[in-house]
């Protein structure tokens, strides 16, 4: 893989990372387009694992001197078993029924309890079980903070859960362990279905539930049973089995829940509920592991707690949870709090702190920031650093039974996941005959080649990289660029954030996720977060996903790969401006033997805080009388940059006419904002062409690339602040609010990244490279024209500085 390809997203509520954290799907009511949504995050397929690998790496063990094949034969013994082998309270199979489903499928609660009854009685010393199954399909468990219409068609309930009410008829999502689905019929609809819904399920706990780690659910169709998991990491499917006559397995799944331990079913023991708290409120007891040296760069090798220490926090408030919307994911959570005293009082001080999943063989935030400063080779350097950078007052990873809490060691006992088999998320209905495929195996396809061969569908398996659990606590608390109104300020913070990323930059090291929920405002000082993707320019390690919040991403971060190097037939262009017929389809495509391994470097962070003034221009209407007359071209100007096609996105950065086109339709006092974001690309583009006019230079490609640019912006942002609010002081920002925009629809190119292959299809692979040949057809015809508007951009810029020469000048003649 090439260097770069990193790290999930953290995005504001208006953002696109992943399906399920688009807009409409987190306020949207409709739960069949959420479950839409969740499917194609997971991707085509996910391992299908065998059975006894689920038992060994994923389900709790069982109880220490139970004895399973005694169980087994208790209930046996005990005439729960026809001598047909199969429960009695399931004598005919689910699909000859003609009863519903919650009626077919509502003795797996009797099975249960049969099965925990003969455990009893085979060892006496075992305790109460922890786990309530619920057979409930007309009943929707309770959400603390969010509409959710989902009904699970049963679930394990933990029962020693803080919420758990044992006499009423409420279940929250937070007491819910395995939620399942069933289907009397085993057809391609009746398993799309059912994963859809598990997914969904899984999708909505993790989001729902602060505290948990993993989640382990079940879908039947028919008698085949499947046991599923879902982690930060990992979507597994185990092999299907016969829960009517594989007593042994069924009675193994069920004792693995119904006698565990609470982290053991993804509860994080490090949260406990604050004993005082209102329950709305969602107020957290977490305790901070933290070394007094301060080894966060130590990411290998067994925990050794006493060296350890221990700070409690007591939650405040909420700050964001927007990460954690997504099951596979960094599952960020920020919250304003306290610290705790050792009598439980709490502290004066409010401070930060941020729960998330990092990949593990990254360096830790605290110690990035603390190696940045290191970096800094002057005094100057040093103190813009420490004045714009947030202060790490604990962090470490989170412990749990002795070891860190993290995807690998912990949740799957330190082994790999299988990957000989893929179990695809979408079934397709076609025709298999019994000589090609054997007839039990027609609905429930086991391995990619079956597949591929049978739908013409590549089934391809998106992995990322292991995580561990994380905690840092910040001293400053502030409040993030979008809640800023004035104009005037948001000019003062982008000036201060360039100063920022340029002294970063200084020390050798890029940022890589720029954006509007990682500028927060501290009085009235920037300080730039989420340092744990930063990297140094000389590190070449790479990841399977990559790193920035797609809303803010350079357009070339986000295609992953240069965009603005000459093409072949330039030569041509030049000679005539009007656009070249083309011979054999696409001629104007960069020569495949001359592709180099793409680099993410300063211009790209610069880049990236541009696109959040866009951002802030068009989502947040200025408070003008007339303003909705122009609401209408502003939305539809937002939509073609953030919420369309990522092409729509290149085009409106690269091609002057597209920028053009939209800005006109924003009101008119707005147009110097709008000239100076028009100015801004202008320099970007200019710059980008120059530096990667020469294969070799991108080979070399410096920590001092955006020294000029940055310099320029600084000149630029500190006028805009001074001479825009002093010619408007009525204008300001609006609050912000949802934007009515069109459906955001999944886009093709998609921001997780595969293991040795795309996330897309072959089709869809095919319908890429022709919009890539489209585009590149459209830019030739631009070429020249963008030539002509970096010639503009120089001209305009010496206008500019001589007019801001001119006005220094009247102002000293003036005082």
């Amino acid at each position: 893989m090439c260097a770069d390809m990193d790290a999930d997203v953290s995005i504001p509520p208006s953002c696109l990372s992943k399906n399920a954290v688009s807009a409409p799907v987190i306020c949207s009511k409709n739960v069949a387009e959420g479950r839409e949504a969740v499917v194609p995050d997971v991707g085509s397929a996910v391992p299908q694992v065998p059975i006894q690998w689920f038992k060994d790496y994923l389900l709790p063990p069982l109880p220490p001197n139970l004895d399973l094949h005694a169980v087994v034969k208790h209930f046996k013994n005990s005439q729960h078993i026809t001598t047909s082998g199969t429960w009695k309270y399931l004598i005919t199979a689910p699909f000859e029924s003609v009863k519903v489903e919650d009626v077919v499928f509502a003795p797996l609660e009797t099975i249960a309890g049969e099965i925990g009854k003969a455990a009893k009685a085979v060892l006496s010393t075992l305790p109460e079980p922890t786990i309530e199954f619920q057979c409930r399909p007309a009943s929707t468990p309770k959400s603390l903070r969010r509409n959710n219409a989902s009904r699970p068609d049963g679930y394990d309930i933990y029962v020693r859960h803080p919420s758990y009410q044992k006499y009423t008829s409420h279940v929250f999502w937070e007491n819910i362990v395995a939620p399942w689905e069933v289907k009397k019929k085993n057809r391609v609809e009746d398993i799309n279905d059912n994963i859809a819904k598990i997914l969904w399920s899984f999708h909505h706990i993790m989001r729902e539930d602060d505290s948990r780690r993993f989640v382990i659910g079940y879908t039947i169709e028919n008698t085949n049973m499947r046991l599923w998991f879902g982690s930060r990491t990992d979507a597994l499917v185990s092999d299907p089995f016969d829960f009517t006559h594989d007593h042994e397995t069924l009675a193994h799944f069920f004792l693995t829940l119904m006698f565990a331990k609470a982290h053991e079913l993804g509860y994080d023991p490090t949260m406990q509920p604050a004993r005082d708290r209102k329950r709305w409120l969602n107020q957290w007891d977490i305790t901070v592991h933290y070394s007094p040296e301060g080894n966060d760069g130590n990411l290998s090798g067994p925990i050794d707690e006493s060296k350890l220490q221990t700070v409690v926090l007591r939650t405040q408030k909420l700050e964001s949870n927007i990460g954690a919307e997504a099951m596979r994911s960094r599952g960020t959570r920020v919250w304003q709090a306290r610290i705790l005293g050792p009598n439980g009082q709490l502290g004066d001080r409010i401070v930060v702190l941020k729960d998330y999943w990092v990949d593990h063989d990254r360096l830790r935030e605290a110690t990035i920031c603390q190696r940045i400063l290191n970096d800094a080779k002057t005094k100057e350097q040093k103190d813009i650093l420490k004045r714009h950078l947030l202060t790490p007052l604990y962090s470490g990873d989170v412990v749990i039974a002795g070891q860190r809490d993290n995807t690998h060691s912990l949740i799957r006992r330190g082994s790999d996941v299988p990957q000989d088999k893929l179990y695809p998320t979408v079934h397709e209905d076609v025709s298999l005959t019994a000589t090609t495929i054997p007839e039990d195996e027609s609905l429930a396809p086991q391995g990619t080649g079956t597949i591929a061969a049978r739908t013409e569908r590549l089934l391809e398996l998106v992995m990322l990289h292991d995580k561990s659990h994380h905690r840092i606590v910040f001293a400053e608390v502030g409040v993030t660029i979008e809640d800023i109104q004035s104009v005037k300020m948001v000019f003062d913070i982008a000036e201060q954030v360039t100063t920022a990323l340029k002294t970063i930059h200084e020390c050798g090291w890029v940022h890589r996720d720029v954006s509007s929920g990682n500028i927060l405002i501290v009085g009235s000082t920037a300080k730039i977060s989420d340092l744990e993707y930063a990297k140094k320019m000389s590190d070449e390690t790479s990841h399977s996903e990559r790193s920035g919040t797609p809303f803010f991403m350079s357009i070339e971060a986000r295609m992953h790969r240069y965009l603005f190097r000459p093409f072949l037939d330039a030569p041509a262009v030049k000679q005539d401006r009007k656009r070249p017929a083309t011979k054999t389809g696409n001629t104007h495509s960069i020569d495949p033997q001359k592709l180099i391994p793409f680099r993410y470097n300063p211009l790209h962070d610069l880049e990236s805080l541009w696109w959040v003034l866009v951002y802030l221009l068009l989502r947040r209407p200025a408070e003008i009388k007339d303003m909705a007359e122009r609401r209408k071209g502003q939305v539809e100007f937002y939509d073609q940059l953030f919420t369309g096609n990522i092409i729509d996105r290149q085009q409106g950065f690269q091609l002057a006419r597209v920028f053009y086109q939209g800005q006109m339709k924003l009101h008119p006092r707005l147009a110097p904002i709008a000239d100076s974001l028009e100015w801004a690309r202008n320099l970007f583009v200019t710059q980008y062409m120059e530096v990667e006019a020469r294969d070799e230079d991108l080979l070399r490609i410096s920590h001092t690339v955006g020294d000029e640019i940055a310099s320029l912006l600084l000149k630029e942002f500190k006028t805009m602040a001074d001479e825009f609010t002093d010619d408007n002081p009525d204008i300001k920002l609006s609050r912000l609010r949802p934007v009515r925009s069109k459906k955001i629809s999944p886009e093709q190119p998609g921001a997780a990244v595969v293991i040795g292959t795309s996330l897309d299809s072959r089709e869809q692979g095919s319908s890429k490279k022709r919009r890539y040949a489209d585009v590149a057809e459209s830019t030739m015809a631009d070429y020249q024209g963008l030539r002509e508007d970096v010639k503009r951009a120089k001209l305009a810029e010496k206008q500019r500085m001589e007019k801001e020469e001119q006005r220094r000048s009247n102002r000293e003649s003036r005082s």
